[in-house]
């Protein structure tokens, strides 16, 4: 019997007996049957997988002998009492958490933080460390402080040793770059309002808040009246009608005289000479001769000359005079710390103005104000005029700490269609309809 033959009888009864033939060729060694064989390993594997085989194992690790003869534990349920369907519902333990529990047949990894190799050498590194540093001893008297924290209850993370605690890095929040550096605005969160403002103000103080607002007021209608005077005005009909007529009749005016007068002077301008150049003609008799062009050459060089010298001498001077190059100096410096004041100024006086952090551009809120008829004597009676909402809000866009926000009005992506409804019972409506309608033709007609 050879080797192969003694494995398959050593793996199992139902492995098959081998088939004869000639193995030197290759069409009879594809006719070989080796299911069986495949089949017999793959049960000694599966054996080998969960504990072995049943066959070797004694009876008491196979069966157990169950002596509750069908009752629970005693004090499991008031002493031995018989389960009912309900609390035997409420026992039985779901396919989820049957897959989550442990299999006996693979064994668990061994876990680092318990390896006892480990733990010899960090004892043995603390007790160099007790050795080289002794403890101090403490002055405080002996027994438990009344103000010691109590010991920190164990958690999850403490009971099992493969959850790690998760480290998280707090990210610090940037701030934008618009909102600017250090300079915060001197605007205050709270502005007090004038006198003139209280429910019962004084006569003069009144009278100021009011006059304030009648100049602001009177800036408003300057301006829509200059924007007002750009606009093209509008022209009545018999404006139209003349400016139409004076348009067409361009070019048909009789102004024979004015004709016969500019076809002379356009003749008397044509007989004259052809000027081609700007500068005057030279006559024959004017002309240099070579000699006084070598005459006028050696005068342009000697005063060429002459003004190199000059500006020679200049710069020697400039070397001594000293006291007026300190003078210019300090002048000079004196003009530079005066620029950096006026900077330093603007930027002290633009911390006190709104900022345009966005695309639009702050507007003051109008200070709400009563007339002379309109004051109370008491805060009873007194009417709010403002938010607290809305003036918190724009407090913070003056302050620059957000930017200036718009409301953005709703608008339709089509227009509303107004159908007549086709029903007896809705005569009125249909009545008030088309009055509308024929009223909206009349006004197209007038227009037109």
């Amino acid at each position: 019997m050879s080797k192969s033959d003694a494995a398959i009888a050593e793996l199992g009864e139902g492995a098959g007996k081998r088939k004869r033939g000639s193995r030197n060729k290759k069409k009879n060694m594809r006719k070989v049957d080796i299911s069986d064989v495949d089949k017999a390993l793959e049960s000694a594997r599966h054996d080998e997988r969960t504990g072995g085989s049943l066959s070797d194992k004694p009876d008491t690790e196979i069966f157990f002998q169950d002596k509750s003869n069908g009752m629970p534990a005693s004090g499991a349920n008031g002493g031995g009492a018989v389960l009912g369907r309900k609390a035997r519902a409420r026992m039985k333990v779901l396919h989820a958490d049957k897959a989550l529990e442990a299999n006996p047949h693979v064994k668990a990894v061994a876990n680092r933080l318990n390896n006892p190799a480990r733990k010899s050498k960090r004892r043995r590194v603390e007790a160099v460390a007790a050795e080289v540093k002794p403890a101090a001893k403490s002055d405080a008297p002996q027994g438990k402080e009344i103000w010691d924290a109590p010991a920190p209850e164990a958690t999850v993370l403490d009971l099992n040793p493969w959850l790690e605690p998760e480290k998280v890095r707090q990210v610090p929040i940037k701030r934008p770059k618009r909102f600017g550096g250090k300079e915060k605005s001197l605007i205050p969160a709270v502005t007090v309002v004038s006198g003139g403002a209280s429910y019962n103000p004084s006569f003069e103080n009144h009278q100021k808040l009011l006059r304030g607002a009648n100049a602001s007021e009177e800036i408003v209608v300057q301006k829509k009246a200059e924007i007002a005077a750009k606009m093209p005005k509008r022209l009545t009909g018999p404006e139209k009608d003349l400016l139409v007529f004076q348009e067409f009749s361009v070019g048909f005016a009789d102004d024979t005289d004015d004709e016969s007068g500019s076809d002379n002077s356009d003749g008397e301008a044509d007989d004259g000479p052809l000027v081609l150049s700007r500068n005057k003609p030279v006559k024959a008799e004017d002309r240099k001769t070579k000699q006084q062009k070598r005459r006028a050459l050696l005068q342009k060089q000697k005063e060429k000359a002459l003004r190199e010298k000059k500006a020679h001498r200049l710069q020697q001077e400039e070397v001594y005079r000293l006291r007026s190059l300190m003078k210019e100096l300090r002048q000079e410096n004196n003009d530079a710390a005066l620029r950096q004041a006026e900077k330093e100024l603007k930027a002290q006086l633009a911390l006190k103005v709104p900022r345009r952090l966005g695309p639009s551009k702050f507007k003051d809120r109008p200070e709400a104000i009563k007339l002379t008829d309109e004051l109370v004597g008491s805060l009873r009676a007194l009417k709010p005029e403002s938010n607290l909402f809305h003036d918190r809000f724009a407090s913070m866009q003056q302050r620059n700490l957000i930017e200036v926000r718009v409301p953005v009005k709703r608008r339709r992506r089509y227009k509303l269609k107004e159908y007549e409804k086709r029903s007896y019972k809705n005569y009125d409506l249909n009545r008030s309809l088309k009055k509308k309608e024929k009223h909206r033709l009349k006004l197209l007609q007038k227009k037109a």
